[in-house]
């Protein structure tokens, strides 16, 4: 079943949809528009919204590879990839300044 992550202040929604291997990232806009923001994953963690809903902050291990990290924007532009990521994958926090931990 599809997971739904709405991003606190902006009415934008991460939906992450499908089985491990096939695993796809969307994000939906509040005028009903969607697009895919990646597709073909293996090992994607919850997405997590900033506090002011302009970024979404993800991980992914593809293939029981190193755990990779990824910052988009509300768009689904990258900001910043974190490969090799050695932090907590599966429970993403953003701090007060903006930053993942």
């Amino acid at each position: 079943y599809p997971q739904a992550f709405l991003a606190p202040s902006s009415g934008f929604v991460a939906l992450k949809v499908g089985q491990i291997g096939a695993e796809r990232l969307y994000i939906a806009k509040p005028n009903g528009t969607w697009h895919l923001i990646r597709e073909n994953l293996s090992g994607l963690g919850d997405p997590l919204w900033s506090a002011d809903g302009v970024y979404l902050a993800f991980t992914q291990a593809v293939n029981g590879a190193q755990v990779t990290l990824e910052i988009v924007n509300a768009n689904g532009a990258l900001i910043r990839r974190v490969e090799g990521y050695q932090g907590l994958f599966r429970n993403l926090r953003w701090t007060r300044c903006g930053y993942f931990d």
